[in-house]
């Protein structure tokens, strides 16, 4: 590499760790439950070999019930270890995936392209993608997954014919599989069809592309017991063909076509599985190309929303057209294959009833920030009368977009998706161990945000959890709930209550009645609006009109 793209790469990385790594710890604000989760199972493992329930190193982490793979959970290990069990020590491992990525990204792009400058196009554009920034800066399986598929994409690339690479590449990819469920879809569809694309280069090396089935299988088989039972709890409480509202939806318009003189047999065979699904699934497919998701709102989850911005940086639609012209011109081949994966990234997410989501796609952002910037070069590369104002309009555009993600982010987000990042939680945990002594039970609502927050902000000991712990069943999302952690109890307040005993009860307004004096607030560390109360249990008696629908609508 020459001295001045040299300079040029450490800048862009320099800049990009900047953006990512700048008070990691406390942006965004509040700590949301899946991060607790990684951080605490971490920890658990660490000290115990087991996780919170006791299982010794799963290759699934039964969670809140969901069981997601844990190999992002593996890597957080050493960081808990020398960091110790802290916010910071729990994103790290993704914002560094995420620097990883970006270094790797410019390997990849210089050896599709061999034009450095493309490379060093596409590196900035992904250093300050809203859609990157944001995913690197919390804790999140995606990132890591995103860094071992483009790792192995590059190697496949760069080192054809070679045995040790092959051997590399197909453990990325099954690393990938182990980390998150959108990997386990996406790689077998991606190896098939770039073998289809390019079956000449392929079948030159008949060797390596043996070894490479055969290794792949035998890292799958222990993944294969997964496919039953506990193992696809989260496939079945995200899918779409398990929405029960979905089925009712289908039989009820089979019951009206049916009431409207419509033969039954014809009713089952328009209204079913068979014909309704499809259109779902190509629903779910076209909401990803929505400008709202793209540009304006992006994801509708308040954990994945950057309130008032989209995934995509304001100018990348019109850079994606270029970059896709160009390739169709000049590189066909090229152009199928991003084209392919581009598609096929977006299927894992069309099949769920949660969709578009922006964590379960991000595996596409790397090969979008390339296709970007090869639109980007060739926009800027033509000399023409307008060339000065075409360069000074992109660049004040690109400003202006980070200037508007950060105030997003940091001024607008805190506020607009409080619960979604359950602020105000580890402040409530701490006040609670503060005054454990001087109660006999704490009694905390589910609306505090359970047991995962209060184990991993109390450090609460692994092997003396793993002894206590009790999960109830689960919901019709697959979820469970942990109920009682020590002296800590978790759940509705009831109806009727002893007032006599030493308990606390700590829950949000709305939960106490009119006239209940708490004797300790936790506030908005922002706008001071009331996050939750602590109330004595001489002092009220418990208003039950809060329901469980109120609780699980900001949970999930």
């Amino acid at each position: 590499m020459k001295k001045n793209s040299l300079i040029i790469f450490i800048c862009i990385v320099f800049f990009a760790s900047l953006l990512r790594l700048w008070q990691l710890g406390g942006e965004p604000k509040g700590f949301y439950s899946d991060e607790a989760l990684y951080g605490y199972e971490a920890y658990s493992l660490l000290t115990t070999g087991k996780d919170q329930f006791g299982h010794p190193w799963p290759l699934s982490i039964a969670g809140f019930g969901d069981y997601r793979p844990a190999f992002y959970i593996y890597a957080t290990i050493p960081f808990i270890k020398f960091l110790g069990l802290t916010e910071f020590a729990t994103r790290l491992p993704s914002t560094l995936s995420s620097i990883a990525t970006l270094i790797v990204l410019f390997l990849f792009t210089q050896e599709i392209t061999h034009n450095k400058k493309i490379a060093l196009l596409t590196m900035l554009l992904f250093s300050i993608s809203p859609w990157s920034i944001y995913f690197a800066r919390m804790a999140h399986e995606t990132n890591l997954m995103t860094f071992l598929i483009l790792s192995g994409i590059y190697i496949l690339w760069r080192y054809q014919g070679s045995t040790w690479a092959t051997v590399i590449k197909i453990s990325l990819f099954i690393a990938a599989m182990y980390t998150y469920h959108t990997a386990r879809v996406f790689i077998p569809l991606f190896l098939i069809f770039t073998v289809f694309l390019f079956h000449k280069e392929a079948f030159q090396h008949k060797k390596q592309l043996l070894i490479g089935f055969v290794l792949f299988i035998m890292l799958l088989l222990p993944m294969f017991k997964e496919f039953s039972g506990e193992g696809l709890a989260r496939v079945k409480g995200i899918s779409f063909w398990t929405d029960p509202g979905l089925l009712s939806s289908i039989n009820e318009q089979r019951g009206m076509a049916t009431q409207k003189g419509m033969p039954s047999i014809i009713a089952k065979i328009i209204y079913s599985k068979v014909t309704i699904y499809p259109q779902v699934f190509v629903k779910n497919y076209l909401t990803h190309f929505s400008p709202s998701f793209l540009l304006l709102k992006g994801d509708s989850n308040g954990i994945y929303n950057i309130p008032n911005t989209g995934i995509l940086l304001w100018i990348e639609p019109l850079l994606i057209i270029v970059g896709f012209i160009f390739l169709w011109k000049r590189q066909k081949e090229f152009f199928w294959w991003f084209l392919v994966i581009i598609t096929i990234g977006l299927i894992p997410d069309s099949l769920t009833r949660l969709s578009p989501s922006s964590a379960r796609i991000q595996v596409v952002e790397p090969f979008v920030a390339v296709i970007s910037g090869i639109g980007l070069y060739h926009l800027l590369n033509r000399k023409h009368r307008f060339l000065l104002i075409t360069s000074i309009a992109v660049v004040s555009l690109l400003v202006l977009n980070q200037f508007w993600f950060w105030h997003s982010y940091l001024d607008i987000l805190p506020i607009q998706n409080a619960r979604a990042w359950q602020l105000g939680t580890k402040e409530m945990d701490l006040k609670a161990q503060e005054l454990s002594s001087n109660y006999d039970e704490i009694w905390m609502s589910r609306n505090c945000w359970g047991w995962i927050h209060l184990v991993f902000d109390l450090h609460y000991n692994p092997a003396l959890l793993q002894k206590e712990i009790k999960h109830s069943e689960k919901n019709e999302l697959g979820f469970w709930w942990v109920s009682d952690v020590g002296k800590y109890h978790l759940d509705w307040f009831p109806k009727n209550l002893e007032t006599n005993k030493k308990r606390l009860y700590i829950g949000i307004p709305s939960e106490f009645p009119l006239g209940t004096q708490p004797f300790y607030v936790v506030y908005h560390p922002i706008n001071k609006q009331i996050l939750f109360w602590f109330v004595d249990a001489k002092m009220f008696q418990i208003n039950p009109s809060t329901h469980q629908e109120e609780f699980m609508g900001g949970y999930l």
